[in-house]
């Protein structure tokens, strides 16, 4: 008779349960955004020199990209980021492992950040359509000169502990520029600017906010 009116007494209290109102909270969470790689898992970052193919001789495109890019891992990533030079002097450097394991200079777990690159500019013609006035019916047709620049980025981002990449791709950008004496330096920046926004999304977390809803 106990184990009954027990029984029955759990089942009243679950049934009152039931009958109470749910209350919802819509909420904003944090949540970090997933990554290729784990920056917290090494101790810096070592910029090299890249292998450069480029008839523009007037930028030093290695040094642009550190100054370009480590202000602004540095305010995500904790560790020394620095820059040392080296000589792309054969065709399968990239492969070496002892050659990118020795760079570092210590025991430290450090990411070289290298890659070989291309940046050419290009003046093309193109044929643009007209209407002088705005309210005329007639099209006017002219030839106009517009100046492009061309980036091939490849990129590779080296474990300094055992010299295997542990992130790579290639990047091509182009930036067309109206004034036909558009500096290269400028335009190189444009286009590491691009380059950056993809770049970071994959190597770099970032938290993004998403609603959420809470129940009690």
């Amino acid at each position: 008779m106990i184990k009954k009116i027990k029984f029955l007494f759990i089942l009243l209290f679950l049934s009152y349960l039931s009958c109470q109102s749910v209350t919802q909270y819509k909420i904003k969470v944090e949540i970090p955004t997933p990554t290729k790689i784990d920056l917290s898992a090494y101790k810096g970052i070592i910029f090299t020199t890249f292998e450069i193919n480029s008839e523009i001789k007037e930028i030093d495109f290695s040094k642009e990209i550190f100054n370009f890019f480590s202000p602004e891992i540095e305010r995500e990533f904790k560790g020394e980021i620095t820059f040392k030079e080296i000589k792309w002097d054969r065709e399968n450097l990239i492969e070496d492992k002892d050659f990118w394991k020795k760079l570092s200079g210590d025991k430290n777990k450090k990411i070289l950040f290298t890659g070989k690159l291309n940046f050419r500019r290009e003046l093309r013609k193109a044929l643009l359509e007209e209407r002088r006035p705005l309210t005329s019916p007639f099209i006017e047709r002219k030839l106009a000169s517009r100046l492009f620049f061309i980036l091939n980025l490849n990129l590779y981002l080296i474990d300094s502990s055992n010299g295997e990449i542990i992130y790579q791709k290639e990047f091509k950008e182009t930036k067309r520029y109206e004034n036909i004496n558009q500096k290269a330096s400028y335009a190189f920046i444009d286009i590491l600017e691009e380059i950056k926004n993809k770049l970071f999304r994959e190597i770099i977390s970032h938290k993004k906010r998403e609603e959420r809803y809470l129940i009690l």
